[in-house]
């Protein structure tokens, strides 16, 4: 066989089988000592091309062989186009078979009384234990969570987080092969490379970041923001409003229409800035299996992200009173959006007429007719809140009221508020009330290209920066974001 023919032959098998094999057949086999080659026996009978007989003494030859099907039309299809003898046919067969054993010898071979499976199984069995390890839901039919750092890092990486001897071997014989595949106690596993078990923390303590960022409790500024729109770059932005124009004058017969007022107009600006920080994981941490230090890690990530947005809407812009786009601060006698009101239903009443009777920009006169969706309030004042929003009766001072024309329960007029506790609300005298983000504006938030959540980012390049010089992996995170308020008129305080 010609080394066109055993190409042919391999053609199709990974490059690695194929040197192998390769490598095998063509190595010379050693000497035996104490033999010699036998002679060729002379004057062999020649079987003619194609004929029964040739047929059957390579079908005889072919018999118990291992050779794939592929393999067995090469054979038969040079054989038949020439005569040759008996001894060319069982030599060819042989040839073609110590070849295709050498492909066979150069795969990876099952261990006794198992099979062997190349699949992500057992990956992503890997992840979900890890997911499981900082609290994240696991399916039910999913894997066990891992138990410590030392399972998880022996599971990723088939080793022992020490470089000692002492560590318990069973444990990661145990934990290399109990995440391998739910149908197998071994499989062949996908390669891992170096990055392989950093990247897949990461990737867990990304997830589990991101579920505290979603905080319900952190998320309240969703409710009574307008926009939330994607930011392709740090410049400012601009949101311009046209007013209206005001009433329409009296045109008499045949006079002439007079000019209208132009609209004026409001402009609020804003620019998204980088919020972020770092949190390191040492090799001191997973050596001593601190779990606790871990599993903190994204729940400062998370949290701090989401922390920081909730105080620059309620804290940083609402409760400090900034200044917006007028240079006038939000709550100021200017814009008739504040008042010294107790958080009670004439109070409630009190806020609502003043917001429903704003002006319109670029009217003199007439209706904002924007009414209150909700209802914020300090810890203190919660419970009246509730009470006073909740009740299907009338209510004062958070008690219910008295009918005394005796026509049964009043029906309570604030039902339907919806009240939102501010935890971070120091002033327990001070409430708001704020329209429908959906009929008036109210905050922009805008995200750069839209990202939401946080980043949470992985330095872990064991030749670069701290894993190099302090044996530590740093994560960061990062969030991009800017806000601005757009129009006053949907915000109305009480100051008790």
């Amino acid at each position: 066989m010609d080394l066109k023919e055993l190409h042919e032959l391999l053609d199709g098998l990974p490059d690695e089988e194929r040197k192998a094999a390769l490598a095998k057949y063509l190595t010379p086999p050693a000497p035996v000592v104490g033999t010699e080659a036998k002679p060729p026996v002379k004057g062999e009978r020649m079987l003619e091309a194609g004929s029964v007989e040739q047929r059957f003494v390579l079908s005889d030859a072919l018999q118990g062989s291992r050779l794939p099907a592929d393999a067995i039309d090469k054979i038969k299809a040079s054989v038949i186009a020439a005569d040759c003898t008996e001894a060319q046919i069982v030599a060819r067969v042989k040839e073609t078979s110590d070849i295709w054993d050498a492909v066979l010898a150069a795969r990876p071979q099952p261990l006794p009384g198992q099979r062997v499976t190349v699949s992500e199984v057992g990956d992503e069995n890997r992840r979900l234990a890890l997911d499981g390890l900082f609290g994240l839901p696991v399916p039910a039919d999913g894997p066990k969570p891992f138990r410590s750092l030392r399972e998880a890092f022996a599971a990723f990486t088939g080793r022992s987080p020490f470089a000692s001897e002492d560590f318990n071997r069973a444990l990661l014989a145990e934990s290399v092969g109990a995440y391998a595949s739910l149908e197998d106690a071994r499989s062949l596993r996908e390669s891992i490379t170096s990055s392989t078990w950093s990247n897949a923390l990461g990737d867990s303590i990304t997830r589990k970041a991101i579920a505290e960022y979603s905080d319900p409790s952190l998320q309240a500024w969703r409710l009574i923001t307008s926009d939330t729109p994607p930011i392709s770059d740090f410049r400012t932005q601009r949101r311009d409003r046209i007013g209206g124009f005001d009433v329409l004058e009296t045109v008499g017969q045949g006079g002439t229409y007079p000019a209208l007022t132009s609209p004026t107009d409001e402009e609020a600006t804003y620019a998204v800035t980088k919020k972020g920080g770092v949190e390191d994981l040492t090799l001191e941490t997973i050596a001593n299996d601190d779990v606790g230090a871990v599993q903190r890690i994204p729940r400062s990530l998370g949290r701090a992200a989401a922390l920081t947005l909730y105080r620059a809407v309620f804290q940083t812009t609402l409760a400090a009173n900034a200044l917006i786009y007028d240079g006038v601060a939000l709550f100021d006698s200017t814009h008739a959006n504040t008042t010294a009101a107790a958080l009670a239903e004439a109070g409630i009443g009190t806020l609502r007429n003043l917001m429903v009777t704003q002006t319109r920009l670029g009217e003199t006169s007439g209706f904002l007719m924007a009414t209150p969706k909700f209802l914020l309030t300090p810890p203190e004042l919660f419970v009246t809140a509730f009470k006073l929003t909740q009740s299907g009766s009338s209510v004062a001072g958070g008690e219910a009221a008295s009918n005394t024309q005796g026509a049964g329960p009043i029906p309570n007029p604030w039902q339907g508020l919806v009240p939102i506790e501010v935890p971070i609300w120091t002033d327990a005298n001070d409430w708001m009330l704020v329209a429908d983000p959906k009929t008036i504006p109210t905050i922009e938030i805008g995200f750069y290209q839209g990202r939401q959540e946080p980043e949470i980012l992985t330095q872990d390049a064991p030749a670069v920066g701290s894993v190099f010089t302090a044996d530590k992996i740093t994560y960061k995170v990062r969030h991009i974001w800017g806000l601005t308020v757009l129009d006053y008129r949907g915000f109305q305080r009480g100051t008790q």
